[in-house]
């Protein structure tokens, strides 16, 4: 699903429309995700990432995670020159 959300325009320009002018740079699109499905009728317990179903589970989770068994994403190696460029050209640096 898509909201669109508008700021008024000030001035005698704006559009009769309540004020709001669609499609300018003071209008922002947003995608919601709803979700829904049937109870599943048990405990939960959660802290920081982890959600199970009792505090020994959770603890169970952490002392994994701490010894490094949930896995690794590597970091792409790139030369130190050229971090920056990689950074610009993906739009983290403007």
């Amino acid at each position: 699903m898509r909201w669109s959300t508008c700021s008024p325009v000030p001035g005698p320009s704006a559009p009769s429309a309540g004020g709001y002018a669609p499609g300018s740079s003071q209008c922002s699109d947003q995608d919601i995700v709803v979700l829904s499905g049937a109870p599943i009728r048990e405990p939960i317990a959660w802290a920081g990432p982890f959600m199970m179903n009792t505090r020994a589970e959770i603890i169970a989770a952490f002392e994994t995670f701490q010894a490094g068994r949930l896995g690794t994403i590597p970091a792409q190696h790139l030369p130190h020159s050229d971090v920056g460029a990689a950074a610009s050209s993906q739009g983290f640096l403007t």
